[in-house]
């Protein structure tokens, strides 16, 4: 037999079986191993396109860069080879310039050329007359020198010259004796060291560089002669070959060495060879540009923008750059600071450089095609590196797929069927951690979940006992509210009476709850009753003391509201005076500056006086001194006074001794002649003194005329220096009282300054006190206003209260009290 809990048991059951379908129909879910899968190829397909993109863009970039450096490079390293391939062979003919065998036979040929005085010889004259040996004088062992070095150091030919530019000793026979109509040897003289553009050499039969050094006295720098060494472009190819031919070449890269003066490229490398190609990689537009670069790099100042606006409009050229762009560097010191120009003409990528103080412009191209194929060919590795790690991160993506959901799969249908009603099934503890515990937590939801069907069917009993208990219980407490209803319905027709006011109503009292309240009502009214009547007393008293004492409230209201007046009124007074006192104050400081200004003024005039009587003092002992000097000065004029009126006196003399002389001559006849001439002649330069020193003596005269003048004047000046000195001392003496009267001024005005400032303080203050005082009294004012617009109020209040008790009815009647007593 089943029990009514076995009942709701099932009935719970059901109620979930009912639930079931609902979740097994939701069969359009994506699986957790698929979303797990797509979630994981999502997020590692997205970085891997990103960075495949980014790889992409960064390798073709580094990839070009890193050709463009080897380009570089390469133009930079056969820039370097014939660079120092020409420094290391001008070593040559510059240490030939020290050597004293090079030395003797320079200095002997000049000898020969002074002593046959060959200067005045035409060169087509001196041609014919050395055309065998093409040389000064034979020299074989200095030959037999110039031929080793010559051939030790490549040089197709080395020749030295003396002063006059005629042939000292050579490796092998020039084609000229005389050399000092070349171009080349007048340059050479006129500076100190050459290197010519590559030309075709008659003597040597070598198309090449001729490097020439001027040779100099190691004493005096004098210039003795020229050393000429030529070193065949053959060489340079040679060398430039040999050194670039280990380096990695790509298939289309050259390198051209180009003559820009000859307009072809004197040797062209590709890969490890040297190929016979002259002409110029890209052409025109190539020696075009090869030019512009090498006119301005020789420039002693030049800018970027100077060699881009000098190529011409109709050659277009893409991605140019210019690196070291400081033009003083490239100058100043050129192999730390190289110039290379790079740009992409047409197909092709060119760098380009120039040899320092030669013609010659090393050009590096690659074609462009190749330079793309490179960046191609790296990005296909990239790709088929990103696919690789793509494929095997997916194999791994779904190997850990699978380990991670199967054990979640089985626990999906192990809910499934506790979800259908079976709470028997449990799920097995296996997997990971998290699965594990995830299991364990499915096996005590399902435990609780039964414990629940069972405790919610024990409650579904107890809830039923209740309910049919509540049914009993609330039947009878109907009819116990009927009663108790009617009941009331009698109390309040009783007491209606007491709703209009009429207080002498009573309550019938009956048996039960109800004649409970009947009572208590009857109580209240009672109470009621006589608190009204009190009120009614009350409310009368009042009114009667509002009314005395109104009067006199508005009385004190109007009396404080003077005051307040009055003492705004001497507020305001107060802070006129206030101000007043502040204008004296401010009056007061600045007189005291003024006073101070003048104190200081007057000490500064004091030292400005003192310092005028220290000049005036000085004044007096310069005119003293000059007053001395100027005596002695006259002294001097008196003794040359005396001196010329000895020389008068000699002049006089000398005159009468000339007469004496031409006298005596007039008696020696034929013979005195002669004498007679010459006492004549010192006659008349007698005469002439004499006349000479008079004028002399008047200017003697004039002068100590003035020098007494000068004394006089001097000794005024003294004596007015002296007054002026006692002037400014009494001027002083007034000065220094003035500043004492200045101090005392300046005291006097500060004590009043003070003073002023702590009567304007104390003014301040007063107006402050007198405000507050104000203050108070407006809020006297406004408490007296208030309290007689509250009494006003209370008055009101009062005859309201009176009108509204008035309403109540407090006596009572016979009626009344038949009632109450029944």
């Amino acid at each position: 037999m089943e029990t009514p809990l076995d009942e709701n048991i099932e009935t719970i059951k059901e109620n979930k079986d009912e639930t079931t379908p609902i979740v097994a129909s939701q069969k359009n879910y994506v699986s957790l191993r698929k979303q797990l899968l797509y979630s994981l190829i999502y997020a590692l397909g997205i970085p891997l396109a990103v960075a495949t993109f980014w790889g992409y863009s960064f390798l073709e970039k580094n990839t070009k860069v890193t050709i463009d450096r080897r380009l570089s490079k390469k133009a930079l390293l056969a820039k370097d080879i014939l660079s120092l391939s020409l420094e290391q062979a001008a070593t040559i003919p510059l240490s030939m310039t020290s050597n004293p065998a090079v030395l003797e036979a320079i200095k002997e040929g000049n000898k020969k050329v002074v002593a046959e005085n060959m200067t005045a010889l035409s060169v087509p004259l001196l041609e014919s007359n050395f055309s065998t040996t093409k040389l000064l004088q034979p020299n074989a062992a200095l030959n037999n020198y110039l031929q080793i070095t010559a051939k030790n150091s490549n040089f197709s030919e080395i020749f030295i010259t003396e002063s006059l530019g005629l042939n000292v000793a050579y490796s092998q026979q020039p084609s000229d004796f005389a050399q000092q109509d070349e171009a080349w040897w007048q340059k050479a003289k006129n500076s100190s060291r050459y290197i010519s553009d590559p030309d075709f050499d008659a003597s040597s039969n070598a198309y090449g560089i001729s490097l020439i050094q001027p040779i100099k006295d190691p004493k005096t720098q004098q210039f003795l002669g020229v050393i000429k060494a030529v070193l065949p472009i053959s060489y340079l190819k040679e060398i430039t070959t040999y050194y670039l031919k280990d380096t990695d070449f790509f298939d289309s890269q050259q390198v051209q060495v180009i003559d820009t003066q000859a307009k072809k490229a004197i040797t062209t490398i590709g890969g490890a060879e040297a190929i016979e190609n002259t002409a110029i990689i890209g052409g025109d537009a190539i020696a075009r540009i090869t030019d512009i670069l090498q006119s301005v790099s020789q420039k002693p100042q030049f800018t970027p923008e100077e060699i881009l606006s000098q190529i011409p409009p109709d050659i277009k050229l893409r991605k140019v750059t210019i690196n070291n762009l400081i033009a003083e560097q490239v100058q100043s010191s050129p192999e730390n600071n190289p110039l290379t120009l790079s740009f992409n003409y047409q197909d092709k990528k060119y760098t380009l450089t120039p040899i320092p103080n030669t013609s010659f412009i090393v050009a590096a191209s690659i074609d462009r095609s190749e330079v793309q194929s490179a960046a191609n060919q790296l990005l296909i590795r990239f790709l088929i590196l990103i696919l690789s790690v793509f494929v095997i991160t997916t194999v791994v993506i779904l190997i850990l797929s699978r380990k991670i959901t199967n054990p979640l799969r089985e626990l999906a249908v192990k809910a499934q069927e506790a979800a259908s009603g079976n709470l028997e099934v449990r799920a097995d503890l296996i997997g990971t951690t998290e699965t594990i515990t995830l299991a364990h937590s499915f096996n005590n939801l399902v435990e609780k979940v039964e414990q629940s069907i069972e405790k919610q069917a024990r409650i579904l009993h107890n809830a039923e006992i209740t309910r049919r208990e509540a049914v009993a219980v609330a039947e009878e407490q109907q009819e116990k509210n009927a009663r108790i209803q009617q009941e009331l319905l009698d109390l309040l027709g009783d007491v209606e009476g007491a709703s209009t006011g009429d207080l002498t109503v009573r309550s019938r009292i009956s048996d039960g709850e109800i004649g409970i309240v009947a009572d208590f009502f009857n109580s209240i009214i009672e109470s009621l009753r006589e608190i009204v009547a009190q009120v009614k007393v009350a409310s009368e008293q009042v009114n009667v003391s509002v009314g005395e004492n109104q009067e006199t409230i508005s009385q004190l209201a109007t009396e404080a509201s003077q005051q307040a007046n009055q003492i705004t009124q001497t507020v305001t007074s107060v802070e006129q005076i206030t101000q007043s006192i502040q204008e004296v104050a401010h009056n007061a400081q600045e007189a005291a500056k003024v006073a101070h200004i003048a104190s200081n003024k007057a000490e500064l005039g004091g030292e400005s006086m003192e310092l005028t009587v220290n000049s005036i003092k000085q004044l007096r002992g310069t005119i003293d001194q000059t007053a001395d000097k100027v005596k002695s000065l006259g002294e001097a004029s008196q003794d040359i006074s005396r001196v010329i009126s000895l020389i008068n006196q000699i002049a006089m003399q000398t005159n009468l001794l000339s007469i004496n002389a031409s006298i005596e001559a007039a008696r020696a006849g034929e013979e005195g002649k002669g004498f007679a001439v010459v006492a004549e002649e010192v006659g008349e330069l007698a005469t002439q003194s004499s006349e000479a020193t008079k004028e002399v003596g008047s200017i003697i005269a004039k002068i100590q005329t003035e020098i007494y003048q000068v004394v006089e004047a001097m000794e005024i000046g003294l004596s007015q220096a002296e007054e002026g000195t006692q002037l400014v001392e009494n001027t002083k003496d007034s000065l220094l009282q003035i500043m004492e009267v200045s101090y005392q001024i300046d005291h006097l005005v500060q004590s009043i300054s003070k003073t002023t400032v702590s009567q304007a303080e104390t003014s301040q203050n007063v107006t402050q006190l007198m405000e507050q005082i104000a203050q108070v009294s407006e809020q006297t004012s406004q408490v007296s206003q208030s309290a007689s617009n509250s009494l006003e109020s209370t008055v009101a209040i009062a005859k309201d209260l009176q009108s509204s008790v008035g309403a109540f009815k407090v006596e009572r009647t016979a009626e009344t009290t038949d009632i109450s007593n029944t």
